[in-house]
């Protein structure tokens, strides 16, 4: 389940009582592996729902959605990283 923080702050993200920081700028490795992401609409059916990263080549990134749908993306069809604080 998600909430957001606050309708005109583009800069947090709430998810399951966690908070969560927007990266807008990012380098496809194989750091961003397990990292939560917003993907921009007319990609993946539910948008606004954060997907999980499950693999990072040079070209592309295979992205997985909590119903365990797999979908390949190109970097550009991500909106931002999703990275929790603590």
């Amino acid at each position: 389940m998600q909430e957001k923080v606050n309708q005109n702050d583009k800069l947090f993200f709430k998810i399951e009582g966690k908070l969560m920081i927007r990266v807008y700028t990012f380098k496809l490795n194989d750091e961003l592996i397990g990292c939560k992401a917003l993907v921009k609409e007319g990609f993946i059916i539910d948008s606004s729902k954060p997907v999980k990263i499950s693999k990072v080549t040079p070209s592309y990134l295979i992205v997985e959605t909590e119903n365990g749908i797999s979908t390949i993306l190109r970097e550009n069809h991500i909106e931002c990283l999703l990275i929790e604080l603590s």
